[in-house]
């Protein structure tokens, strides 16, 4: 007896349309089962048959894509000049041992006809272990209906009903007889079919057929992506794939050549299987475009983000938080429709369950304005000049409205005279009471903490009770009745800036302990929006790391070697890339000629400056260890690569890769 896994994937229409799509703010995705079989070509069925265009869809099974991968963009176009063997020596440091970028113009691994992959422009391959090698897919060519439905069979031939809302299967019908065998429900509350499915009921598969083309080895091309679950390395992608073929027998039946038909859709990758989520009501908008300083169109908001990847620091769910934007706005404006927050979860049958975790509460987006744990979702309000916490526990109706108490800073012997520390000043306005600045959530060793007030000061924010508290009750010492310093003294520390050298050359490192998240120097308060956690670190943007336990900050990284600030504000020091990936921060000056990577175990860094070898940088592309900056040549205009190396801290000419008509455009990190 066969079973299967019931699971979503993208499907591909003849007619060019990306994926399965909808127009209602359905609480789950429209699913469909998969075969369960692991093969890769139409062709490997004995019992496939060869039928025409009008009644088959292709399908895009499974995809071996995980955040961690990164991706070579390759382009189609000759070039006037080349460095390829250079490129094969000394490209992307650890990938030196770069092979066989060659893409065929016609691939075809068997008597099918073969697939002219010549017109398209652009597709990626993974960069994997030293080498650059095809993203491996699995196609499957279904049967369909004249509807254009797919067909599903059991094992004993029953036709295999699927509700298109759910995706699940319903009911076994006896096409001799035309009689319902069998008949299914799912429970939303558990989501399990009622009643259990049967054995025959498991059976149930797609039918695949055979055209005349071959599919085993097609390519993908990924515009765009996110981390969907950051512990288990899922993504989301926008990507453009093959969603059928035009058949090109000019030069006769013999040698009819395969012309695919491009579509672009959203999909999950989730352990290498495809979830489609190309949903009318789903906005990409929401989901790779956020910080762009341009207004949401549905919500009237600057660069909302309302997508919140599973096992990160605002979500430590399994479920990712995605953004549905259909239905409009409570308060009936048809023209500002309001963003309704969904979990994306599969069940053990394979389901992408897509469910609103509340429809009620006021929802902003943005990055630390949303926290989830499973249990309660809080958000922070944009509109309010009071601080405003909307609490919602799931499962139930209604939400909390929390406004939290004012935290008093003034008590004289709570900070004894701290005046400056490293040039920070930490003073006057810093420790006056602020109602209306909690503005940023995270997660840290399983408490939620919340930050606000002038200067960007950390609160542990009690989940069951609402309770704001001090993180830290004194810095840096209190001088107790019996003489002692239950705080911790910094007076070795330099008065002023200093060089990140000579502090871990003196064993100093705790002298950029901060009291606080934020620092203020000549360049002004930085945004400090949290990008997230790695250890004891939390990640603010534009800034730097600081860790709560030993509140140990990195300074302003784009300032390095000189900690915590730059000299001034004259210097182009202005950040124009800010990330992190791991253990390490990055950070790029709008020059594009200061490249740092910053090492939050280590608290050591990398600083490189191109202005130092002569080169004016284009554009770049950063990875782990290396970023891919890359020149135009003046005289043909060919896009040339520098690779700057962290590791070794060394920059080596490139120049232009290519290989064949196809050229290296961008590297592409997935993470």
């Amino acid at each position: 007896m066969r079973y299967f896994i019931v699971v979503i994937f993208l499907v591909l229409f003849s007619c060019g349309g990306g994926g399965g799509s909808s127009s209602s703010a359905q609480a789950q995705s429209a699913a469909a089962p998969t075969s369960n079989t692991s093969s890769s070509s139409s062709s490997s069925s004995s019992s496939s048959s060869t039928i025409s265009s009008t009644n088959y869809k292709v399908i895009l099974q499974s995809v071996k894509l995980n955040s961690d991968d990164v991706i070579a963009q390759l382009s189609q176009g000759n070039t006037t000049s080349s460095n390829f063997n250079n490129f094969y020596k000394n490209f992307l440091g650890p990938f030196k041992d770069l092979v066989n970028i060659f893409l065929p113009a016609l691939v075809a691994q068997n008597s099918l006809n073969p697939v002219d992959l010549s017109a398209w422009n652009r597709i990626s391959k993974k960069l994997e272990n030293g080498t650059i090698t095809d993203i491996q897919t699995i196609y499957k060519i279904a049967k369909t209906d004249e509807s254009g439905q797919i067909i599903y069979k059991s094992e004993q031939g029953f036709d295999c009903i699927v509700d298109p809302k759910t995706g699940v299967f319903t009911s076994l019908i006896n096409t001799s007889t035309n009689q319902t065998v069998e008949s299914y429900s799912i429970d939303e509350q558990t989501n399990q079919p009622l009643p259990a499915y049967s054995d025959e009921a498991r059976s149930c598969d797609i039918v695949e057929v055979s055209i005349e083309c071959d599919t085993s080895e097609l390519p993908i091309h990924i515009l765009e992506s996110r981390v969907s679950d950051e512990k288990n390395k899922d993504l989301i992608a926008k990507i453009e794939y093959v969603s059928s073929f035009n058949i090109d027998a000019s030069s006769g039946s013999d040698s009819a050549i395969c012309i695919p038909v491009k579509s672009t859709g959203l999909i999950l990758v989730q352990n290498e299987k495809v979830y489609d989520i190309s949903d009318a009501c789903i906005r990409d908008f929401h989901l790779f475009k956020a910080g762009l300083g341009t207004i949401d169109e549905l919500t009237r908001w600057w660069s909302m983000d309302y997508f919140v990847p599973a096992n990160s620091a605002f979500n430590t769910s399994n479920k990712p938080i995605i953004s549905r934007t259909c239905d409009p706005n409570p308060n009936g404006n048809i023209n500002n429709q309001a963003a309704v927050l969904n979990t994306m979860e599969i069940n053990e049958y394979g389901n992408l369950l897509i469910k609103p975790l509340t429809t009620e509460m006021s929802i902003h987006g943005g990055s630390g304005k949303i926290a989830f744990d499973g249990t309660y979702l809080f958000t922070i309000s944009n509109d309010r000049q009071a601080s405003t916490i909307y609490k919602h526990k799931v499962g139930e109706s209604g939400f909390t409205i929390v406004t939290p108490e004012v935290v008093d800073y003034n008590d004289e012997n709570t900070f004894s005279s701290v005046g400056s520390h490293l040039g920070v000043f930490f003073q006057g306005k810093a420790f006056e009471p602020y109602k209306g600045y909690y503005d940023r959530f995270v997660f840290f060793k399983d408490e939620l903490y919340l930050f606000g007030g002038p200067g960007g000061w950390a609160h542990k924010y009690n989940k069951a009770t609402d309770e704001i508290t001090l993180l830290l009750d004194a810095w840096p010492r209190i001088i107790l009745v019996d003489g002692s310093y239950p705080g911790r003294d910094l007076s070795h520390c330099p008065d002023g800036a200093s060089n990140e050298t000579e502090l871990s050359k003196d064993g100093m490192t705790d002298c950029m302990e901060m009291p606080r998240a934020y620092l203020r120097n000549d360049l002004g308060e930085q945004s400090g929006n949290i990008l997230g956690v790695w250890n004891e670190n939390i990640i603010f943007d534009d800034i730097g790391s600081w860790s709560p336990s030993s509140l140990l900050h990195s300074g302003h990284i784009i300032c390095l070697p000189r900690l915590p600030n730059c000299a001034s504000s004259s210097e182009p020091n202005s950040v124009l890339y800010f990330d992190y990936r791991d253990n390490f921060m990055y950070a790029i000056n709008s020059d594009r000629d200061k490249y740092i990577r910053y090492d939050m175990n280590l608290r050591t860094s990398s600083v490189i400056d191109l202005d130092d070898y002569g080169y004016l940088a284009d554009w770049y592309e950063v990875t782990k260890d290396n970023v891919y900056v890359t020149v135009l040549n003046a005289q043909n205009s060919n896009r040339e690569y520098v690779d700057v190396n962290f590791n070794d801290k060394t920059v080596t000419f490139l120049g232009t890769i290519s290989e064949a008509d196809r050229t290296v455009v961008e590297i592409l990190p997935l993470n």
